[in-house]
């Protein structure tokens, strides 16, 4: 039955067009870094793909290229799970069996959409990076990015894929617990944009603090400064991921007549 949830939860959030509309800002960040940052394009193809994802060089440019990544996912989700609260009728909810299937599905199904979203992301702008020509003035001794030249690539990318994927999943819990407490999609949409936006602003601002903001985690160039390996930062995340699932579900449980409007 959950499986049976899951794939019915997951052709409401995903269809040919949505993942069409979804590659669109993995290419303009790609053409975004080579035409802002030209002179710190490696030569390594995956470190250029590493790079693209980097978000530390200009704050302002790079918040920018954050939100043309992350919000999309966060808005078709978001508008999902309103439009399930919503819509749903009585008669669905009760061939599913359990409120808690329910939630679980959206769950699980919400978490298989990230994750696939970067899959995608991820394999274009690699994609992309082999189409376009190298930088002739990359200079490795100037570079600003200890980690990129001293980790390996693909142990690094692997990790940049994952803790970015997890970042985007509690933002994706948090916008859900907003909706589930206030019915109100845009709204939950701002403050959970609003979070974000402190979060990254913290760890910016005071590198130090960026081990207690798992909503920055993906953001590993803010880690340069600390020089200091991921460990903690994957236990943290699932222990902030956990956290937030049972806060979530507590909401929902107290919430769910009123979220589905039984009288």
């Amino acid at each position: 039955m959950l499986t049976n949830i899951i794939r019915y939860h997951l052709y409401g959030v995903l269809s040919p067009t949505k993942i069409l509309l979804l590659i669109v800002p993995f290419i303009a960040n790609v053409f975004l870094v080579y035409a802002s940052y030209g002179e710190l394009i490696p030569l390594e193809r995956m470190k250029v793909t590493i790079l693209m994802f980097y978000f530390h060089v200009n704050f302002k440019l790079d918040l920018f290229r954050i939100l043309i990544i992350f919000v999309p996912i966060l808005i078709i989700i978001g508008t999902f799970i309103s439009n399930e609260v919503k819509e749903r009728n009585i008669y669905l909810l009760l061939q599913m069996k359990s409120y808690h299937l329910w939630f679980k599905g959206l769950i699980v199904a919400s978490l298989y959409t990230v994750f696939l979203y970067f899959i995608i992301g991820f394999l274009l702008t690699y994609g992309i990076v082999l189409l376009l020509p190298n930088h002739l003035l990359f200079d490795e001794s100037t570079f600003p990015f200890h980690s990129i030249i001293t980790t390996n690539s693909l142990l690094l990318l692997v990790s940049q894929y994952i803790l970015i994927s997890l970042s985007v999943f509690l933002l994706v819990m948090l916008n859900i617990l907003f909706v589930f407490l206030i019915h109100n999609t845009a709204f939950a949409f701002l403050l959970t944009l609003i979070c974000f936006l402190v979060s990254i602003t913290i760890g910016y601002v005071s590198p130090s603090t960026i081990d207690f903001l798992p909503l920055a985690y993906g953001l590993i160039a803010f880690r340069e400064p600390l020089d200091s390996s991921f460990t903690w930062v994957y236990i943290f995340s699932i222990i902030s991921t956990f956290i937030l699932y049972i806060l979530v579900f507590g909401v929902f449980k107290l919430k769910k007549e009123s979220l589905f409007r039984i009288q």
